[in-house]
């Protein structure tokens, strides 16, 4: 399986790289790729498929039951991109798995719509902000390009 990549450990600057179309011959396998890679990592709540070393526009979050333990739903989204977004702006801390021992403080827009390619879907709050960061990942964007405040985790 892929292993996540860091900026230290990026020899090809996937992570610095606009990601390309997915196909539609491509999305199962991708699919599958993000799904298992989501399940791996426990605290992970979202992975863009350039942290795989692939640059194709995909991109997986795990919604979390927080009154149920390791209960989650993993969604894929192909090609997906902001549509619409609220004038109201919040500050979420971030970290990254391609980034590790860091966080920040990151500016991020409390709702949006996403366009992908099996129609539309809204996020609000800190899945908003989960997504978000995930797209920038299909832009070559990394959360300490937006950070404030960015800190060593202990």
């Amino acid at each position: 399986m892929n292993d996540i990549l860091t900026l230290d450990n990026d020899k090809n600057n996937c992570l610095r790289k606009k990601s390309e179309i997915v196909e539609e011959n491509d999305k199962q396998k991708i699919s599958e790729l993000l799904k298992n890679k989501l399940k791996e990592e426990e605290y992970a709540v979202g992975l863009a498929l350039p942290q795989l070393g692939i640059n194709k526009r995909a991109i997986g979050i795990k919604f979390i039951d927080e009154n149920i333990p390791k209960n989650y739903d993993i969604v894929v989204l192909f090609n997906p991109k902001i549509s619409q977004k609220s004038k109201k702006i919040f500050i979420q801390k971030e970290s990254c798995l391609s980034i590790p021992n860091k966080n920040g403080d990151v500016e991020r827009f409390f709702s949006i719509s996403i366009g992908h390619d099996s129609g539309i879907i809204n996020f609000q709050g800190f899945y908003s902000a989960v997504v978000q960061h995930e797209i920038d990942h299909l832009d070559g964007i990394l959360f300490i390009d937006k950070a404030k405040n960015i800190q060593m985790e202990d």
